[in-house]
């Protein structure tokens, strides 16, 4: 668990913890040897990223609690904005860290729904 920076609280090392032990038996259970990678979003306490090589937490920029007015949506709009970055930069021939690119963006379009009254709005 030392990749995972940006955890100070024990509660939420033991559940960032149960994550990863989930994320793993997944990989491993997999009959696809196309299933390398396994994200899991964990609201306020970020995504963690399992990969059969490594594990990653990705840390939320911290949003007032009095700037989110609807948390409705929020998880699908991650994984809209994931699979689109994905598929930029497969178009574009990809690069060392597609994930990361691809979980920061996840991570500020569902920052913006939190904030935003409606579950759809224009960009």
């Amino acid at each position: 668990m030392a990749n995972m920076a940006g955890v100070n609280d024990a509660d939420n090392i033991f559940t960032l913890s149960i994550i990863v032990e989930a994320a793993n038996a997944l990989l491993e259970k997999s009959h696809s040897p196309k299933t390398t990678t396994v994200v899991c979003t964990c609201g306020e306490n970020g995504v963690v990223v399992v990969t059969s090589c490594r594990k990653r937490h990705y840390v939320t920029n911290k949003i007032a609690a009095s700037d989110i007015v609807n948390t409705s949506g929020a998880g699908d709009t991650f994984c809209g904005a994931f699979v689109a970055q994905l598929i930029r930069e497969r178009d574009r021939g990809g690069g060392l860290d597609i994930v990361t690119k691809c979980v920061e963006m996840g991570m500020e379009k569902a920052s913006l729904t939190l904030q935003n009254e409606n579950n759809v709005f224009d960009t």
